[in-house]
């Protein structure tokens, strides 16, 4: 994929980006640039491109990671600017992704829908798609952050976790840590998964590394706090914040996750609590953080209300079959590299990177 491919493509993702959340900052074609050539070794993207006379109009992508667990899915992605939907565009590049997935043998495809743009979800039903997982996607307003209350939950935290200390790491995970913090993250595995048909993932140190790669490609900043328990040395739980510097204002609150063991102590606070804090320091231009919760995941929405975060906007987490969605769909064309037919006066160029 050529540099100037990938830098139609976050213009075309900035279009829909202006639709679904106006206010927000729009991406950065060169942070995506540097990011797509630190994709861990593990990433598989296929993208399908459709391109009118302005850059690319239209796009499905489709993507999955080689590890040993969930080998059976892939996610899709199929995105139409405004202009051009209802005319079967959509359908035609979704039928060339399903095609690919049963190619690579990945019978179950995962995609999402948010509220904002109710065409995907009529598009996602239309295709064979059920709902899995219904998430919202929630959003704190920093200055209306009680301060007060970080504090009381730290000052609070000795009396329940006196065992504990938390640590705070802006950047790369120390390499003593690296192995006991891969170990740890796998407690994600236990976050609700609703109806999704998915397994667990098993992190290694390896993963960690290349993610960071990744992520720290474009400048990107990471601030993790991690609570270790005392007596054994053993690492307890852990909280995620990420910006970039140049889309500074806007803040996401990665995974957080407490080992079972080790819950009910108030860690999650504790932890969410020192890392605004920090953030506060770190990022003086930040206004919002936003972060992705299961409906379900009661113990996590209880303490995110409590600091003030808000739903945004509703997501939905869908899946289904690829036979599904072929009986559904009209048949991909039978010549490798043809593009997909298309309605009259619409251009029929389709990239595949």
């Amino acid at each position: 994929m050529s540099d100037e491919v990938i830098r139609q493509r976050v213009a075309h993702y900035n279009r829909m980006l202006a639709e679904e959340l106006p206010d927000d900052p729009p991406y950065i074609g060169e942070d995506w640039v540097r990011r797509m050539r630190n994709l861990p070794s593990t990433s598989r993207l296929h993208v399908w491109a459709l391109h009118d006379d302005g850059g690319i109009a239209a796009q499905a992508v489709l993507s999955w990671a080689e590890l040993a667990s969930n080998r059976h899915s892939a996610g899709v992605h199929v995105s139409v600017e405004p202009g051009l939907r209802r005319r079967g565009i959509g359908t035609r590049l979704l039928t060339l992704a399903v095609a690919e997935a049963r190619k690579v043998h990945r019978p179950l495809l995962l995609a999402h829908s948010s509220d904002r743009l109710p065409a995907g979800r009529h598009f996602l039903e239309r295709a064979g798609f059920k709902p899995g997982l219904a998430t919202h996607l929630n959003q704190l307003v920093l200055e209306r952050l009680d301060r007060q209350l970080l504090k009381r939950w730290m000052a609070a935290a000795p009396e329940r976790a006196g065992d504990y200390a938390v640590e705070l790491w802006d950047g790369p995970v120390p390499e003593e840590r690296l192995a006991a913090y891969a170990g740890l993250s796998n407690v994600m595995n236990s976050a609700p998964r609703g109806e999704l048909n998915v397994e667990d993932t098993l992190t290694t140190p390896n993963m960690i590394r290349e993610s960071e790669a990744y992520l720290f490609s474009d400048g990107s900043r990471r601030l993790i706090a991690c609570a270790r328990h005392k007596p054994t040395g053993a690492l307890a739980g852990f909280t995620v914040l990420l910006w970039n510097p140049q889309r500074a204002a806007l803040v996401w609150q990665g995974d957080t996750g407490v080992v079972e063991a080790h819950r009910n102590k108030g860690l999650g606070r504790w932890l969410k609590a020192a890392n605004m804090e920090a953030l506060l320091v770190r990022n003086a231009a930040a206004r919002f953080v936003r972060t992705g919760n299961a409906d379900s995941n009661a113990p996590m929405l209880a303490i995110n209300r409590e600091m003030g975060f808000a739903p945004l906007l509703a997501e939905t987490m869908w899946q289904a079959r690829a036979a599904t969605i072929v009986r559904r769909l009209p048949p991909p064309s039978t010549a490798a590299d043809d593009a997909p037919a298309l309605p009259e006066g619409v251009p029929n160029r389709c990239a595949v990177a």
